[in-house]
């Protein structure tokens, strides 16, 4: 689940410590940046698809939100829900 791996605090989020040569490595990788904006991102688009007219996609939108989300983001979901 993304948002467990992004929320866990012993994920370490330095490329230097994966093994692979300082010199071969891009400058974008050599530190990997927080992957907190693409989760925000990805809650709030899943939002949107909770108000389409297709009800599958509600459903698989309300099961996303429901159970598939890590409890630590609720916040950040009720935050976006009442705007």
């Amino acid at each position: 689940m993304m948002s467990n791996i992004a929320l866990s605090s012993s994920v370490d989020m330095d490329a230097r410590n994966l093994g692979i040569p300082i010199d071969m490595m891009p400058d974008q990788l050599r530190v990997i940046p927080s992957p907190e904006p693409m989760l925000f991102k990805y809650i709030k688009e899943v939002i949107g698809h909770l108000m389409s007219k297709d009800t599958l996609r509600r459903d698989v939108a309300r099961e996303a939100l429901g159970t598939e989300l890590h409890h630590l983001l609720y916040p950040k979901l009720f935050e976006d829900i009442q705007m």
